[in-house]
């Protein structure tokens, strides 16, 4: 895997595929929760360094961006521990 700045300042995963030469990029935002991706993206690349795309160790950018949705969550989650958000009424 190489990576690069992208053209939106993101930062872009290239990722060798283990069929061929040829390799995907999986875009990710400059931020914390990129930074946390790309070392999940590494520990994974260490235990099955040869996976084959759509997996943990070789994702597709649609599960880069889930992953990136999910850890957000969980980040918001524990902000407010003590917030029962199913009690929550919101009206407009």
């Amino acid at each position: 895997m190489r990576l690069s700045l992208g053209p939106n300042g993101d930062m872009q995963a290239h990722i060798k595929s283990a069929d061929s030469d040829t390799e995907h990029a999986v875009r990710v935002p400059l931020t914390e929760n990129g930074v946390r991706f790309l070392h999940h993206l590494l520990v994974q690349q260490t235990k099955a360094p040869q996976a084959k795309i759509g997996t943990l160790a070789s994702p597709t950018q649609q599960d880069a961006d889930l992953w990136l949705r999910r850890d957000a969550a969980k980040k918001a989650d524990a902000a407010y521990p003590d917030i029962d958000r199913s009690k929550l009424k919101v009206s407009l």
